[in-house]
């Protein structure tokens, strides 16, 4: 028999059609007594998975038993068809999965104490969501431990959650009121969505709020806070009643249970307040009725242009005076966003947006909740405290300073304190005298934007119809980089040298402009010498026309027709994108639901577009009339005694600040100044400010922010 010898590219061929293993031999079956060996091991480890399931849920039903023994059978009936629904599946189902069967559980709750009454129905989801919660924390030995941050306003407390189970644990947001033990102050907080504590894991939770009591000082850092279960959680009617697991894709199936939805703050909610709570909140131990006095500041109930007509004893019945204070903050934050947007109240916290923003909700939520504990937070309370943070910051009286500056401090104040009353009326917590050019339209909380109500009044001259308007702000930047500072001051100094021509708008809403100048790496201690030359201001003085107040008119009537269309949509499609972003992250993607949402998304897209599109084109047409109406540029300031404060500059640096002055060259605008490096990187925040004003137009004040990162 002659052996026939097959070539190379043949055997590879042969190789490709028949796969990679097509010549290797079968492996050699295991010995019977490995396989045996191997399910046994198998067989054991899912029977002690099944008893720790088993004994998990056998302590929810444990814990169910407890909650029924303290539940009166009239009053607390739904809870108990609840409770009684979670136990009989979880007994029903002692080795599945305790998270799994939790949910299920939960679902068979939800059926169970279901009418068909939508309002109802969601204040009993959200009573057995509260349920499932209390008993994740227990079969998974969660701990929770808060503690203050020193601050009255924005980031008060963090909350360390540990969780001891071997499943993540979803956190789900609330809003609450965190009563006072007396000595420190007590707050309204909040916490964030998007939260996960992994298993054998601790997270801390930053709990974002506003302080309720103007007369107490804030929990100092560190320090403890009262305990979790004095803490009273208002049901938030902007949240959805359902709790969705985050990885579900909107519209979508949902997916396997990733983490257990739970409540870090796990007392029972009370109801946000309505003005239908009123009756029940007056006759209650909490409340001592007075009559309305005359004064220049009366309370209303959230929403509402009812009068309190009394006040709330303090630290007696916080779940009465909770839904309160939660519902008007609500409500002044949505004010807020109005009146900033408006433009109609300036304040000298204007140029930082977010700065001013708690400013306002902080000093309007005080005088509302100072008069309901029957104390007064007035003008000459505000402007004391004003006074005291100046001389601690400053280590001047502002008594002593010049007429001048003093004059300008109290303007301030009173720009503020209108402004605190204006934000107060808008969100129907306050009713006082109204402060010219105040909307008051009602706000509705539900919105995911506040009704903007009339558009912002323009500044003009009621003879003239002639409008200033603020154009760019221009300067060359030059950054002198030393070891240290020269003897005879920045002349000469070659060293390092940063230069490039700025040129910025100042028009309101912009957001800080950046710059990166220097280099990496400098030394602690080393001068950082910052130098404007030749700063130019732009603005005009621009006729109002008949074309332009009729083309104004149709804008404000175009916005206000499309606007609350154009923010759910925008809303809607933030939400898509993020569903769709969601979807494409995962490792096995459902290819149908990515089109879907895609889909979705390219339609929502082109409905922001239709909606945008003819407001855009109002506003671009009455942009080119104003241009075509421009009657002269406002003339500069050319006299030294008008340079400060028009224009003024401030300064605020991480480092060590040497004060500026202006250059010495007449007409010319150059402003100069030092900061010593320190130990972190070094950034200026420069805030040019100037008045714009023509000689038939009324003055209006331009203002930029700009951000100088030295040392990156």
């Amino acid at each position: 028999m002659k052996t026939r010898i097959f070539g190379a590219s043949f055997m590879i061929a042969l190789m490709l059609a028949f796969g990679n293993n097509a010549f290797t031999q079968n492996p050699e079956p295991p010995p019977p007594g490995d396989e045996i060996a191997g399910q046994k091991a198998k067989d054991a480890a899912a029977a002690k998975k099944a008893a720790e399931n088993e004994k998990a849920n056998k302590k929810a039903i444990d814990e169910i038993d407890k909650k029924l023994k303290n539940l009166d059978e009239l009053k607390d009936a739904d809870k108990i068809k609840a409770l009684k629904a979670m136990k009989k599946y979880l007994e029903d189902h002692l080795t599945e999965d305790p998270a799994t069967a939790l949910e299920n559980a939960a679902k068979a709750a939800k059926k169970a104490v279901a009418t068909g009454d939508k309002i109802k129905d969601a204040e009993s989801e959200s009573m057995v969501d509260k349920l499932r919660s209390d008993l994740s924390k227990e079969i998974f030995g969660l701990v929770v431990e808060a503690r203050g941050t020193g601050q009255t306003t924005g980031h008060i407390a963090n909350l360390s959650v540990t969780n001891n189970g071997d499943v993540p644990l979803d956190v789900i947001p609330q809003i609450f009121f965190i009563p006072s033990e007396g000595q420190y102050q007590s707050y309204v907080g909040r916490i964030p969505e998007g939260i996960t504590v992994p298993p054998k894991g601790t997270v801390s939770i930053p709990v974002n709020g506003y302080c309720a009591d103007v007369t107490n000082p804030p929990i100092p850092a560190g320090t403890s806070l009262p305990p979790l279960d004095t803490w009273v959680p208002v049901l938030d009617p902007s949240l959805p009643s359902e709790i969705p697991h985050p990885t579900t894709p909107a519209g979508g199936s949902k997916p396997p249970m990733e983490g257990i939805p739970f409540f870090v703050i796990d007392s029972d909610p009370v109801k946000p307040f309505t003005p239908s709570s009123v009756p029940g909140i007056t006759t209650s131990p909490g409340f001592k009725p007075q009559p309305t006095s005359s004064t220049d500041i009366t309370t209303t109930w959230p929403g509402t242009d009812i009068p309190v007509g009394g006040t709330f004893i303090p630290g007696t019945k916080p779940e009465i005076i909770a839904p309160v204070l939660v519902g008007a903050l609500v409500l002044i934050e949505y004010a807020t966003e109005a009146i900033q947007r408006d433009g109609q109240f300036p304040t000298p916290f204007s140029p930082d947006p977010v700065r001013e923003r708690e400013a306002i909700i902080q000093q309007t939520f005080w005088i509302y909740t100072a008069a309901l504990e029957g104390k007064k937070y007035e003008k000459e309370d505000f402007s004391d405290n004003v006074y005291d943070q100046f001389e601690n910051s400053t280590g001047k009286t502002v008594a002593a300073l010049p007429p001048e500056q003093k004059k300008e401090v109290d303007n301030g104040i009173t720009d503020f304190w209108n402004t605190f009353q204006a934000t107060g009326v808008q969100a129907k917590v306050l009713a006082v005298s109204k402060p010219e050019g105040m909307t008051t339209a009602p706000i509705d909380p539900h919105q995911t934007i506040a009704d903007p109500g009339d558009p912002p009044v323009l500044i003009k001259d009621e003879k003239t119809q002639k409008q200033c308007e603020c154009g760019n702000i221009s300067f060359d930047l030059l950054v002198w980089n030393t070891e240290v500072v020269p003897p005879n001051g920045w002349r000469g100094v070659q060293e390092n040298k940063y230069q490039s021509k700025v040129d910025v708008g100042s028009k309101a809403g912009l957001p800080d402009h950046e710059i990166k100048a220097g280099k990496k790496g400098l030394k602690k201690g080393s001068a950082q010498i910052v130098e404007l030359k030749n700063i130019e201001f732009g603005c005009s003085c621009v006729e109002i026309t008949e074309a332009i107040s009729d083309a104004i008119a149709a804008l404000a009537k175009l916005e206000k027709s499309n606007r609350t269309k154009l923010d759910r949509a925008k809303s809607d499609l933030v939400k898509k994108e993020a569903d769709l972003k969601a979807a494409k992250e995962k490792l096995r993607p459902v290819k149908a639901t990515i089109d879907r949402l895609t889909r979705e998304v390219d339609d929502l897209i082109a409905k922001v577009k239709e909606l945008e599109t003819p407001i855009t084109e109002k506003q671009n047409e009455i942009e080119q009339l104003k241009k075509d109406a421009t009657v002269s540029d406002c003339p500069a300031y050319e006299s030294a005694d008008k340079r400060i404060p028009f224009p003024s500059v401030k300064v605020t640096s991480d480092g060590k600040n040497v004060d500026g002055k202006w250059g010495d060259a007449p007409n010319v605008w150059d402003y100069k100044f030092t900061v010593i490096k320190g130990d972190a990187a070094l950034e200026c925040k420069i805030v040019i400010s100037f008045y714009c004003q023509g000689e038939e137009c009324k003055e209006v004040q331009c203002s930029r922010t700009i951000v100088i990162k030295i040392d990156e």
